[in-house]
Order: C-alpha cells, then sequence, then structure tokens
C-alpha cells in the first residue's frame, strides 16, 4: 500500500474523531445546560413550597437554589478526583496477547468500586450520581472539545509511518523496532496521537509494542 493511501486513511479518521467529539461536545452543551436548568427550577419549586412554614423572598429562593447547583458541581468534582484513573493491566481474552485496559474506568462506567458498600452507602452514592448529572454532562463539553483540539493537531505524516510499518508487518511490532526503523519522529506525540486515533493496539506483554487491529487493517486493505 502507498504511503499516500496509509496517510489519506490517518487523515480521514482524524477528521471523523474532530467532528464527533465537537459533535458531543454540543450535545453535552445543551443537554447539560438544560439539565442544570431543570435542577434549578426543581430546587427553586421545593424551597418555594416550604415558604408556607418558613416565609422568605424571591431572592432568596434563587440564592439557595443556585448555592445548591454550585454544590452539585462541587461533589461532581469530588466524587471524580476520588476516582482518579489508576491504570491496571488486565488481559481481554486467553490468547498469549495481553491488552492495556483502565479497569478503573470500566469500574467508573459500572458505577461499582473494589469493595463492596454498605446498602445504604450505595443509595447515598446512586442519589448522589443522579443528582450531578447535569453537571456531569456539562462539565464532558470540555473534555470533548479537548480531544478535538488534539484530534485536529494530530501529527498526520508521523502516525501514518508508524501505521504504515505496522500494516506491512501485520503482527506486533516491539517499540524498540518501530524507533530504531522510524528515527526522527517524536514517539511521546506520535504515541499519543496513535492512542486518540485508534485503530493501533499497545501491547504490554513483553516484548512490549504495537500491532494494528483486525478492523483497521481490514479497512487499509480495503482503501488499498
Amino acid at each position: 500500500m502507498r504511503a499516500a493511501d496509509v496517510e489519506r486513511w490517518v487523515r480521514r479518521k482524524a477528521l471523523l474523531g474532530t467532528l464527533a467529539h465537537a459533535l458531543l461536545a454540543l450535545l453535552c452543551l445543551v443537554g447539560g445546560a438544560a439539565a442544570v436548568l431543570i435542577m434549578f427550577c426543581i430546587t427553586y419549586v421545593v424551597i418555594f413550597i416550604f415558604n408556607w412554614y418558613l416565609p422568605h423572598s424571591h431572592a432568596t429562593r434563587w440564592r439557595i437554589s443556585l448555592a445548591f447547583v454550585g454544590l452539585l458541581f462541587v461533589a461532581h468534582l469530588w466524587e471524580s478526583r476520588k476516582r482518579a484513573v489508576e491504570p491496571a493491566v488486565a488481559p481481554t481474552s486467553d490468547s498469549d496477547e495481553v491488552y492495556l485496559v483502565d479497569v478503573s474506568a470500566l469500574m467508573r462506567f459500572a458505577d461499582i468500586s473494589r469493595e463492596s458498600p454498605p446498602p445504604l452507602r450505595t443509595e447515598v452514592r446512586f442519589l448522589v450520581h443522579a443528582l450531578c448529572t447535569g453537571p456531569r454532562i456539562l462539565l464532558g463539553t470540555a473534555s470533548h472539545l479537548h480531544a478535538a483540539y488534539r484530534l485536529a493537531g494530530l501529527d498526520v505524516q508521523g502516525c501514518a509511518a508508524v501505521v504504515a510499518l505496522l500494516l506491512e508487518a501485520e503482527v506486533k511490532v516491539p517499540f524498540a523496532q518501530v524507533r530504531s526503523q522510524l528515527p526522527g519522529l517524536d514517539f511521546g506525540k506520535v504515541f499519543s496521537d496513535l492512542r486518540r486515533l485508534g485503530g493501533v493496539l499497545f501491547l504490554v506483554k513483553p516484548p512490549e509494542g504495537l500491532l494494528l487491529s483486525s478492523m483497521a487493517m481490514a479497512e487499509l486493505k480495503g482503501d488499498s
């Protein structure tokens, strides 16, 4: 396959990823803002109901509602910090290869912890998780914008050179071999870009190396 074809594939994949993250950022912005507004209105109505027992002004209800929504943002950030990513290695199949899997991310997605919490704690966590839906979606805008920005600034030529090498090999290529065969590349940026681009597997079983996914290989061979 020609180098130009590989470079075109990388450029197209980066463009699609950039557009996808930009669209997701827009959806997060609109959906998150709507969810936060709904939560603010619900809080305002609940406080208004207590006006029958504890009279207060319209301005007071606004302040309390704003403070409650602000606390939801703080609670989400605090919970996100507690669940900081702890990279871990876990086998994904019974094959000889082992893939790098972010176990913490999977646990966050499933909303579970390493130790089963008491039932009351689980219910409280679920309630906080539900209340923080708006802030979580809204703040997700920044991560999608960052991903779109990184993909837009992808080192297309560097990534294409590595992808072409992997396509030609069709097997795992150790990192040392990649560096020796492609001198002059900024491998710190290229490897980071490849992780964001997708289609390249980072294998951690010694010798550590790279391998094209079967889907990426099929797409590239189909373009040739």
